[in-house]
Order: structure tokens, then sequence, then C-alpha cells
């Protein structure tokens, strides 16, 4: 098989997969059916991924990419901005995360499981924080100050705002809130704690 073909097939296989976690889960995915919906030889997927669970994690490790050059197109607009503007960074954010709302939904289920003997998603997503770690160190911050950095960068900036975009219509749907409404209070709660952040780091990390 040439060079095109092959990566042609792996990009068939990757995108189907992803339709199918997205829909089914992780659990509920099923090899032959990802090979069936591809259109290929089921034998394939082993070949170039060696295992459900592989495929699983390039799923992942491509969304996390993805995210990285969609802050970077954000950095320079409002993203690192102080002063950000709650309406246009929610509507920029809500748009990127429409399409992969359901995969999301997966990722956050999946970082919740503990298992001894598969990779979970936060073995996936560490990697990437580290590199913020060895910024926050070469900033010359204390023990402490560096921990509460990463705490507050992780656990009240990132996690938020991707549990609300991707659980938060149907959480609103429960507790019968207007979906508009509760989308605006979040917002004002979200970046008063951003603008709390900005202050008290002072640099970006």
């Amino acid at each position: 098989m040439d060079k095109d073909k092959v990566q042609i097939t792996q990009q068939k296989i990757f995108e189907v997969a992803t339709e199918i976690f997205s829909e089914k889960g992780f659990e509920g995915a099923r090899v032959d059916e990802i090979a069936a919906r591809a259109k290929i030889n089921k034998a394939m997927i082993y070949y170039y991924f060696k295992s459900k669970e592989n495929l699983f994690a390039e799923i992942v490790k491509n969304f996390f990419r993805e995210c990285d050059i969609f802050k970077l197109e954000l950095k320079d607009e409002i993203y690192w901005s102080e002063n950000v503007d709650g309406e246009i960074f929610f509507d920029k954010i809500e748009k990127f995360v429409t399409d992969k709302k359901a995969l999301i939904k997966i990722i956050i289920i999946d970082s919740m499981k503990s298992t001894a003997n598969d990779a979970s998603v936060l073995d996936i997503i560490m990697p990437i924080f580290e590199a913020r770690r060895e910024i926050s160190k070469n900033n010359n911050l204390s023990k402490d100050e560096l921990t509460e950095q990463l705490i507050k960068r992780f656990f009240f900036i990132t996690i938020p705002w991707i549990a609300f975009l991707a659980v938060g219509e149907k959480w609103g749907k429960f507790f019968e809130l207007d979906r508009d409404s509760a989308k605006q209070s979040f917002m004002k709660i979200f970046i008063k704690y951003r603008q709390e952040y900005c202050k008290s780091t002072k640099k970006e990390i």
C-alpha cells in the first residue's frame, strides 16, 4: 500500500472512530463497528493502532492538540486579557466546542475512572500541563505558589468551562433554567475568577 493510501486509511479510521466513541463512549464502542462503518478490514485498525485503547488515546491527544491551536488563536485576541470580554470569549469557545461536545463528555467521564491496567485520559492530558509547570518553575515561584497556580489553572480555569459547555445545557434543563440566563450567570462568575487569576499570577503560565 502506497504512502497516500496509508494516510487516507488511517485518517478514515480516525474520523469514524471519533464518531463512534462520541456516540457510544469508550466502553460501548466496538472495533467491529468502526471497521464496518469505515468500510475497511478490522485487521487494519489493529495494524495501525494496535488496540482500541491506543486508538482512543490518539483521538484524545488530537483533541488537545486542537485545543492548543485554538488557544493560540485566541491568545492575541482575548484569552489572556485580564479585561476579557465575556461574551466574545464564550461565543468563540462555544463555537469551537459545539461539534466536539459528545467527545468532551466521554473525556470527562473517562478521566473519572480509575483502572489498574488502562491508561486514563488524565495520563494523556498531564504531559500537556507538565510544560506549563516548567514555565512556572522558570518564573522563580516558591513550591506553594507553584502548587496554587497549577490548582487554579486546571481545576478553576480549564475544567469549569469545558464542563459547562459539555453538560451545561442538560444541567440547565434539569433545574428548569433558561439557557441564556444560565450562560450569562456562568460567564459572569467565570470571568470574575479569571480576572482574579490574572491579577494574582501577573505572568502567563
